[in-house]
C-alpha cells in the first residue's frame, strides 16, 4: 500500500479516533501508534527496513553505511512503531 491509497483510507475513518496496530495478521496483540518514521527503505527480498541515508545526526548515534539500504534492492518506505 502506498501513503496516498492508506490517505484516502483515513480520510473516510472518524477523525478523532486513536490508531491501533495489531502486532501480527492474526491479531494477537495491539498496541496504539505512536511513531512514524520516514525516510526510510524497504527490502521485500529481505524482509529489511534501513535508513535511506547516512545523516549527521544518525552517525551521532553511532548508525554507519550498514544501516543504509541501497535503493537498486529496496524502495522508499514509511514505517509505523506502536
Amino acid at each position: 500500500m502506498k501513503v496516498s491509497e492508506l490517505i484516502e483510507k483515513l480520510k473516510m475513518c472518524k477523525q478523532d479516533s486513536i490508531v491501533v496496530m495489531s502486532r501480527d495478521a492474526e491479531g494477537n496483540g495491539y498496541e496504539s501508534l505512536r511513531i512514524i518514521e520516514d525516510d526510510m527503505m524497504f527490502s521485500e527480498i529481505w524482509g529489511d527496513i534501513r535508513y535511506a541515508k547516512l545523516t549527521p545526526e544518525l552517525e551521532e548515534c553511532g548508525y554507519s553505511e550498514e544501516d543504509i539500504l541501497d535503493p537498486s534492492v529496496a524502495e522508499q518506505a514509511v514505517v509505523l512503531y506502536p
